[in-house]
């Protein structure tokens, strides 16, 4: 015969108490995060502070800006065009990673630009395309009231990026962190 333990409430097991609350805390700031142009129409998460640019490049029909701001979740991006707008947040760096990214899609969907947080230690960062392909992108300092550095690069032709690596200052891998697709996959 099972007994309960005095008090009368259910007894949870430690590990089931912490199983589910990374799954919660995973689903609210999962990195690279879900992203979607239509992302800035939604009220979450809160964001608190200015917006800060930290990054742009291009020009004419091909320019670009990326666009920070602090939010209630850690850091939002905004990677903007003349046409499309990607909004990102909730990137658990440097709390949890060393980096964390998302791409930008043109209008007809090829994709155009990466960009992403990188902790302070991070000294580049090398992004793998999936035909192999290697791009070294160094980070931006931290702006005023950012704990994390910033990247931003253009992609070459339509490729897709496979991941994206942080190094330190002697070209050591600090942190490696795999495309996700955005179907959920």
């Amino acid at each position: 015969m099972r007994t309960r333990p005095s008090g009368g409430g259910c007894s949870h097991k430690p590990w089931m108490i912490a199983l589910v609350t990374a799954a919660l805390l995973t689903a609210c700031t999962a990195s690279p995060p879900e992203s979607s142009p239509n992302a800035r129409r939604t009220e979450f998460p809160r964001r608190v502070g200015e917006p800060v640019g930290v990054a742009e490049g291009g020009r004419g029909d091909n320019a670009w800006t990326v666009v920070a701001q602090k939010s209630e979740l850690g850091t939002c991006l905004e990677l903007r065009d003349d046409a499309t707008e990607t909004v990102s947040c909730g990137f658990e760096v440097p709390r949890n990673h060393d980096v964390g990214f998302v791409t930008h899609d043109r209008k007809d969907g090829s994709t155009w630009v990466v960009a992403g947080v990188a902790a302070r230690d991070v000294a580049g960062i090398d992004v793998q395309l999936a035909g192999g392909e290697r791009m070294r992108v160094d980070p931006v300092a931290p702006p005023d009231g950012f704990r994390t550095a910033f990247f931003a690069a253009p992609l070459p032709g339509s490729a897709k990026v496979a991941a994206v690596v942080a190094v330190d200052g002697e070209g050591r891998r600090l942190e490696r962190r795999s495309a996700v697709s955005r179907s959920g996959g």
